[in-house]
């Protein structure tokens, strides 16, 4: 009897048209959509908007698509901070044509029935570690990683749409969300790990996870940041990292996950991770990765500064007896935090710390970060990567893709390939407009300056004649 060994690719194909059969014909929020909808505070998604403040939607045709009806249905309820057209895939056999709400796609070929998440309202979303694979074939990995670190961070930021923008200030003129209501709470997230090493419960004193908080800065003036328990764990990426192998995206999802790291406060924190931590052949420094927002107790001398039982440090090099705080965010501004409290910099300088304290300007800018990166590595006894052509080109990069406010997130742009190809497309115009203005007699009547011709034309080889000299 012949054994045939079987087609993993159409086995694999086979099972997810299965599942994607058993979840029905529902459209599915995916990729940027999806994540967008995981970093909306569950407070502005539940929280219902006035009638005379709720923006007007246009009414839809009557044959619209049911992605649409599903879609128009809830943009003032779960679907808030999702800006239009939202990106949903379905079956192979819906239509595909792109309208003012909905954005349809493809379903992801590694696609499950456990990759998506049903909400209370009837909607299919894909769970955090599904939307960040799904934007692992639209993103560069610098950006995947700072989503990765989001994910099982402490933080989550959420861009405003105008619907989350009017529910959020109805929250705040009503006195439901104020700062020194959450001030108040008995229950906070403030640290990642204990002084052990070991990653905290992020559940109040009932069992039930400690609700988001809603960043002030010093002014009260309420931010883009919010505090909450991590979305994911570690885990949970490496075993999406290995169903994806073989398809789109998978090497961008290893990279970004090699260079992510669990237990990021701020956005500044994370950026700064990756500047020190990434592999130099990513344009990082390649040091070791400390602890983050771990906490450390201080001794009865210790608290009789001024301070609490503990502080959190951003950065907590414990072997180099170094804590790096990454100052500029809101978090900071509580009663726990780092820069108000004065006297927690003379407590760790008394058990044998060295602070040092990192900007915002001081890291986004990058002959800045050229000091302070030495600043550091004397500090913490790390080599610096030798300085070559290429290793600061790589960093140049990376410090490109991640403070620069008008950097794209996909690749392509900023691969040496595609500027030689734009750069070569330049010059090839500018040497068609000169070789054209050439043949029509006179450069004088241009209104721009004609440069050289770089093309292989007849016009270009032909040699210049001297002056006075005339044709036979």
């Amino acid at each position: 009897m012949d054994h045939h060994e079987p087609d993993l690719g159409a086995v694999r194909f086979n099972t997810t048209v299965q599942s994607i059969r058993t979840m029905g014909s529902s459209p599915i929020i995916c990729g940027e959509s999806a994540w967008r909808y995981h970093a909306t505070p569950p407070l502005l998604r539940s929280a219902a908007l006035p009638p005379d403040t709720a923006p007007d939607f246009s009414a839809l045709r009557t044959n619209a698509r049911e992605a649409d009806r599903l879609v128009h249905a809830h943009l003032l309820t779960d679907l808030k901070g999702i800006p239009l057209p939202v990106v949903a895939c379905s079956g192979p056999a819906n239509d595909r044509h792109r309208s003012h709400t909905v954005a349809p796609c493809r379903c992801p070929g590694w696609l499950t029935a456990d990759d998506t998440v049903l909400t209370a309202s009837g909607l299919r979303i894909l769970n955090p570690r599904a939307a960040l694979a799904d934007m692992s074939s639209r993103l560069n990995w610098v950006h995947l990683a700072l989503r990765m670190m989001e994910a099982f961070g402490l933080y989550a930021i959420h861009v405003e749409t105008e619907r989350s923008r009017m529910t959020l200030n109805c929250l705040l003129a009503e006195q439901v969300l104020t700062q020194d209501g959450q001030r108040a709470r008995p229950d906070h997230i403030r640290e990642f790990c204990d002084a052990h090493g070991k990653t905290v419960s992020f559940l109040d004193r009932r069992g039930c996870e400690v609700p988001w908080e809603l960043g002030f800065d010093r002014f009260g003036n309420p931010t883009e940041h919010w505090k909450r328990a991590p979305l994911l764990t570690m885990d949970d990426l490496m075993e999406m990292s290995e169903r994806l192998r073989g398809w789109r995206g998978s090497k961008t999802f290893r990279d970004a996950l090699t260079c992510a790291c669990p237990g990021s406060g701020s956005i500044l924190e994370s950026k700064l991770l990756l500047l020190m931590c990434a592999p130099t052949r990513l344009g990082g420094e390649g040091w070791p990765r400390p602890l983050l927002n771990a906490r450390l107790d201080f001794t009865v001398e210790q608290r009789s500064l001024g301070v609490g039982h503990y502080c959190v440090c951003d950065q907590l090099w414990k072997r180099q007896q170094v804590v790096v705080e990454a100052n500029g965010m809101a978090f900071h501004a509580d009663k726990q935090g780092f820069i108000l409290a004065s006297g927690r910099a003379a407590a760790l300088q008394h058990a044998g710390y060295t602070v040092i304290d990192v900007s915002y300007g001081q890291v986004s800018k990058l002959e800045a970060f050229d000091l302070m990166v030495h600043t550091l590595a004397k500090a913490l006894g790390l080599p610096l990567r030798k300085r070559t052509a290429a290793f600061l080109a790589r960093r140049q990069k990376l410090h490109q893709l991640l403070f620069h406010r008008h950097a794209r997130t996909h690749t392509k742009p900023f691969s040496s390939t595609y500027v030689s190809q734009a750069q070569r497309r330049r010059d090839l115009v500018e040497g068609a407009f000169a070789c054209v203005c050439t043949r029509a007699g006179s450069l004088r009547d241009l209104p721009f300056e004609a440069g050289p011709c770089r093309l292989p034309c007849k016009e270009a080889a032909r040699p210049q004649r001297k002056p006075g000299h005339q044709a036979p």
